[in-house]
């Protein structure tokens, strides 16, 4: 693995909201505006109650997909443990997933990252020991007296 490649791979994403010209990078988006802003588009949200109570932030990401339930046409709120998918509030409370388990985006990204992240490190270990073991083997091969 060379260690010249770029630690953080994902792309920057820009306020939806800035002008073309000067668009500066988004700091959060707004799941049900489906827009991502900067630190000065993002104040509204921020100081406005009622967008504060009713609208999820997350970090900035690029809405390339549907943020709504196809069936509901309703903001996707929550993850469903079981099914791995992501759901709306109705599809939680009322529909197929009621009796599943259910976490907000936030608390299952911070869980699923946390998870990924000891896993990436007991694949590291467990590859720095097949190399430690596969450079003994070729020293044996090459030195089979030792």
């Amino acid at each position: 693995m060379s260690d010249n490649q770029p630690k953080d791979t994902q792309q920057v994403v820009l306020c939806d909201m800035c002008t073309e010209e000067d668009r500066k990078p988004a700091r959060k988006t707004c799941m049900k505006c489906e827009i991502s802003m900067c630190g000065q588009h993002l104040q509204v949200h921020l100081t406005t109650p009622v967008l504060l109570q009713t609208h999820p932030l997350t970090e900035p990401m690029a809405l390339g997909g549907t943020t709504k339930c196809p069936q509901h046409g309703k903001l996707l709120e929550y993850y469903c443990l079981d099914d791995m998918t992501c759901v709306c509030v109705s599809c939680a409370i009322e529909d197929q997933h009621r009796l599943h388990n259910m976490k907000t985006f936030s608390t299952a990204h911070k869980e699923l990252m946390e998870k990924l992240t000891g896993e990436q490190k007991a694949l590291r270990v467990k590859t720095d020991d097949e190399n430690v073991s596969l450079e003994k083997l070729a020293v044996m091969q090459t030195y089979p007296s030792i």
